[in-house]
């Protein structure tokens, strides 16, 4: 909830709802979070499902993204070159 430099209610502001949690992977807990467009705790508790997979579609496509990255740099990197063919 905004305040103002005094800790008083600043009703001129929107308030910010923001979700987090965790998944669980074999190397640890991966945090995800992502803004939720709500104007009210009652909309933000619907939103949170939703932006949760959504953040986790972009964590993975990301993660894809890297994967493919890092094979193609490694092909590349692993190329013997032999002199004199």
């Amino acid at each position: 909830m905004p305040i103002q430099s005094d800790g008083s209610d600043d009703t001129s502001r929107s308030p910010i709802f923001v979700g987090s949690t965790q998944l669980m992977t074999p190397e640890g807990p991966l945090p995800l979070q992502a803004r939720l467009q709500a104007n009210t705790l009652a909309q933000a508790y619907v939103e949170f499902p939703g932006a949760m997979r959504k953040a986790l579609d972009e964590m993975v496509a990301q993660l894809q993204q890297m994967r493919r990255e890092q094979g193609n740099q490694q092909k590349e990197t692993s190329r013997i070159i032999v002199p004199g063919r």
